[in-house]
């Protein structure tokens, strides 16, 4: 998966190749992750304390702090992983026309994190939201038409790196 190289290589031509250009992506993951949380929270409790709450442990956790200070993809995973997740959710809250939107961004996360490390972007999304659609399918909204954009999202961000690596390197590359 190469999104977090692309980031690296984008930065390394703007700021040269360094320590700051290769830890920026996993950094900007570990505040997103924090914001997404405070977000979240915010949504679910209504409260702005339980909101700065979440978001500050998760900031202050020692996993997401140590893993923003490495140049490695799993925290952006972790990132587009949550935010898949969230999207998914406030989708499913209320019959909005907003609900599209979170739709769209739901495809558009699990793409990027298809980018950045392969179907576990879109595997541990599928194992939260599985059940909780199960349990909660009379409260959630789910119209078939916007799984579809969502999907459609996804395969357009996520899909064409893989199919060009397969044409170019084989089924070698997806093993």
């Amino acid at each position: 998966p190469v999104l977090y190289y692309w980031v690296a290589a984008s930065l390394y031509t703007v700021t040269g190749p360094n320590e700051f250009s290769a830890r920026a992506g996993a950094a900007a993951s570990g505040v997103g992750l924090a914001l997404v949380t405070w977000a979240a929270a915010r949504r679910l409790w209504s409260t702005p304390r339980a909101a700065w709450l979440a978001g500050a442990i998760v900031a202050t956790s020692f996993g997401c702090f140590a893993m923003a200070r490495m140049a490695l993809p799993d925290l952006p995973l972790a990132f587009f992983v949550t935010a898949t997740i969230w999207a998914v959710l406030c989708a499913t809250a209320d019959d909005t026309t907003a609900s599209r939107s979170w739709w769209l961004i739901a495809g558009l996360a699990a793409g990027l994190g298809f980018l950045t490390k392969g179907p576990l972007a879109v595997v541990v999304p599928a194992l939260v939201l599985a059940p909780l659609a199960w349990f909660d399918r009379r409260k959630r909204h789910v119209r078939l038409s916007d799984v579809a954009l969502s999907a459609a999202v996804f395969l357009v961000v996520g899909l064409p790196w893989y199919v060009a690596m397969t044409a170019t390197h084989g089924v070698a590359y997806l093993q």
